[in-house]
């Protein structure tokens, strides 16, 4: 019998990264909590290079991959690591950086357990890579006779408490929430010729205030070893399409530091093809 969770956004992948990192725990839920604690199992180098390529996938845009890779066709390979350091790929800002990587290990783990598509990275768009940017962290759909949306909210926390827990539910815990940024992927689509996909997401936009259905609301917090047994604790959501999802990790901030350090190192060398 599936539980709620898995009726919401699928179950935890049994191979591959998220397998390997972390254990998968769906806890009774109630009319006020549905809840997926996740907890470390490994934190390796293994887990550190999978990031270090997902924030490459989410923050480097077509126009930055063909700038680095025709500067590394003229550059020496000393002064090709020199110039990668020096480009602004990534942010420096602390909270922007933490912000940054839970919503894209968010946008990751979605895509894995519901099957669902992250059409746009929405990180290529931002203006400013050190400020967070507006609209929904994550955007994902399945297309198929009917679509199915999910909207994510993530939240990095050092040190879990009630207060980061209220963070999340702040926005899904009351009603179900509708995507603001809808459009902008449409619009997105339609600019690269995807024009299929981008037109059923313009009528979908259209329609959406009338069948909400098919929306799923998605919380997820990063934070220490405790966010799971206090997510138990404080989760108090009337939104029944709302799933809050912890993960709780042994040395958070250090995980990180040596994601984005491992993607600079990427970047620069020769083992990720941009």
């Amino acid at each position: 019998m599936m539980t709620k969770q898995e009726e919401l956004i699928g179950s935890h992948p049994k191979s591959g990264i998220f397998n390997y990192w972390i254990k998968c725990t769906d806890t009774s839920c109630s009319t006020c909590k549905t809840h997926r604690m996740l907890e470390e199992l490994a934190s390796d180098d293994n887990v550190v290079e999978v990031i270090g390529k997902w924030l490459i996938d989410h923050h480097l845009s077509e126009g930055k991959k063909f700038r680095l890779n025709t500067k590394k066709r003229i550059l020496e390979k000393y002064d090709f690591e020199e110039y990668a350091k020096n480009m602004e790929l990534f942010p420096v800002t602390d909270k922007t950086r933490k912000g940054n990587l839970a919503e894209v290990v968010l946008c990751e783990y979605l895509q894995e357990t519901s099957g669902a598509e992250n059409y746009v990275y929405r990180l290529h768009f931002n203006p400013n890579i050190d400020q967070s940017m507006k609209g929904d962290d994550v955007l994902l759909f399945k297309v198929d006779k009917e679509i199915e949306v999910y909207v994510g909210e993530s939240k990095f926390r050092k040190t879990s408490s009630k207060a980061s827990i209220k963070s999340v539910s702040e926005n899904y815990g009351s009603e179900l929430t509708l995507p603001i940024s809808l459009t902008f992927v449409a619009d997105r689509l339609f600019d690269v010729g995807n024009i299929d996909i981008a037109g059923k997401l313009f009528d979908l936009n259209d329609s959406l205030y009338k069948n909400t259905e098919n929306v799923v609301n998605v919380g997820f917090i990063m934070s220490d070893n405790n966010i799971g047994t206090r997510v138990e604790k404080h989760m108090d959501s009337k939104n029944s399409k709302f799933i809050l999802i912890s993960m709780g990790l042994t040395q958070p901030e250090i995980l990180i530091e040596k994601s984005y350090t491992k993607a600079k190192n990427l970047v620069s060398g020769d083992k990720y093809g941009l």
